[in-house]
């Protein structure tokens, strides 16, 4: 197997395609050292949080190399493209995942009783903010009861409330700063 990096920079996409469908463990071992790093670095760059990027570049290199073992490939030198196609399919399924399955917030009005591990100062602050949050606004209030409580994606607030995408997403950044200080100045 020749060195598909080459003496400089150029990663040999053809060569490298050709090697993996001819199940060349050498050629894999470069592929997954040329593509690892730009897919975590796209992956953490495009999902936020960013818990779960270790799982799409596993998934994007894997499900690559099956399809180049497969010959699903006809340009392969459009390799790249290819990859980060993948990648891309990959972030968007994930996003898709957290919003069909967002993590419960408590309901409004809510108190979660104190564990054995919680200590006096937790119960504090979740006090203070429960008050910081009711001297909210009333549209502020009702953008994070939305994001928070019933877990809704910005879209989905902006048509409900006749507002564009991005001023949801300024109430919800001004309603948590709002409460960030309000919690500071009354420490």
């Amino acid at each position: 197997m020749t060195n598909l990096l080459g003496p400089g920079p150029e990663f040999n996409f053809a060569e490298c395609s050709q090697g993996i469908a001819r199940r060349d463990a050498g050629a894999e071992d470069a592929f997954v050292r040329f593509f690892e790093g730009r897919i975590y670095a796209y992956a953490h760059r495009n999902l936020r949080p960013a818990a779960s990027v270790e799982e799409i570049v596993q998934e994007t290199l894997w499900a690559a190399i099956r399809a180049l073992r497969d010959q699903r490939l006809e340009d392969t030198g459009n390799l790249s493209a290819f990859v980060y196609g993948i990648a891309r399919n990959k972030v968007a399924d994930a996003r898709r995942r957290a919003a069909k399955d967002p993590h419960q917030a408590w309901p409004e009005g809510f108190d979660p009783p104190m564990t054995s591990s919680d200590s006096p100062s937790e119960e504090t602050r979740r006090k203070e903010a429960a008050a910081a949050i009711q001297e909210l606004p009333p549209a502020e209030q009702s953008v994070l009861r939305m994001m928070l409580v019933e877990g809704l994606p910005a879209n989905e607030i902006a048509s409900r409330l006749h507002l564009t995408e991005v001023a949801v997403r300024q109430r919800k950044s001004r309603a948590l700063r709002r409460i960030a200080d309000r919690i500071r100045s009354r420490t």
